[in-house]
């Protein structure tokens, strides 16, 4: 049977804790999978590390500044 790439997106650091657990099982389980990051918000998956393991990243989006977008419409 062959492998499907299993690919899991997350934006923020609340996706990434509701998410958690199926990530831990998918580590259980040795199913291969790449985490996406949408950069909605800059999650530090190191510091999450202890939750769900070492995973692989790929960040989809540079995370936004701390700036607002709405300013540089306005300026």
């Amino acid at each position: 049977m062959k492998q499907r790439k299993v690919f899991i997106f997350i934006g923020t650091t609340a996706e990434l804790i509701k998410l958690a657990p199926v990530i831990r099982e998918f580590h259980r389980r040795k199913i291969k999978f790449t985490i996406i990051a949408s950069g909605q918000n800059d999650i530090h998956f190191e510091e999450f590390r202890i939750l769900i393991g070492k995973v692989h990243v790929i960040r989809a989006i540079t995370p936004k500044g701390h700036e607002s977008s709405v300013l540089k419409f306005l300026i």
